[in-house]
Order: structure tokens, then sequence, then C-alpha cells
């Protein structure tokens, strides 16, 4: 198994990739979940990457769900197992800001508290940008 340290995006999923993070960046998250698919499908599931992988494409449907306020109630449980499998992957991976956007995560996450007990969508939410470093 590779250490995810040391490990680069395949260079033929780096367009998608870059396309993935450009929908991020604009906020059309759902777009944004079916292009990390697509970087996720050439991927064994014993990488390491998978899980990362795996995790950003579940965060992109939960900013989805929450932009949208389609199915919030299952956001912070989605979003708290991602960043679980997001946790032992290094902040730069991919060349990625992953430690901040992580961290921003995390924020987001404790203020969506009432959503899990079916509490409407906190207004004025701020969603962290996926982006290269």
């Amino acid at each position: 198994m590779n250490d995810p340290a040391t490990q680069v995006a395949n260079p033929a999923t780096l367009p998608v990739l870059d396309a993935a993070l450009a929908e991020w960046t604009a906020g059309r998250y759902y777009e944004a979940h079916e292009l990390l698919e697509e970087v996720l499908e050439p991927l064994d599931e014993a990488d390491p990457s998978y899980r990362s992988t795996m995790a950003l494409v579940h965060l992109a449907a939960c900013f989805h769900k929450l932009s949208a306020n389609v199915a919030p109630r299952a956001v912070p449980a989605k979003m708290a197992h991602a960043l679980e499998a997001l946790q032992d992957t290094p902040a730069d991976w991919w060349g990625l800001n992953l430690g901040a956007f992580r961290d921003e995560c995390t924020t987001l996450l404790a203020q969506l508290g009432g959503v899990e007990v079916g509490g409407p969508v906190p207004a004025g939410l701020s969603y962290p940008i996926l982006s290269r470093r």
C-alpha cells in the first residue's frame, strides 16, 4: 500500500480534478460531486487515496444538500464520517489545501447542530473552498 503523504493525483484524472475544483469554488457542489466520482473510478479500494477521494465526494454531496436545502438532516452525520476519513490524510495531499479545508469543514459541522435534530439549515453558512495550495 502506498503512503498517502507521497501520493500525487493520477495525471489522467488531473483535468477532471481541476474541473471539480472549479465547480466547487463556484458553489456548484452537485457538479463537483459528479466529477469527483470520475476521479474516484480508477482508484483501487485498497489505495489510501480511494478513502480520501470518497470523503471529498461525500462532502460535495453534503454541501449540495445544505445549499439546496435537500434532506439536510442527513448532512451532519455524513460530514462527520467524511471528516473522520480525512483525518489521517496529509494536509497537502494531491497538492490540495486539505488541512485548512478540513479545519473549515469542522467549523461548519459545529454550526450544524440544529440540523441534526430536524432544525432548519442555519442562514449565512460559509462553505469551505477546496482548492490547490
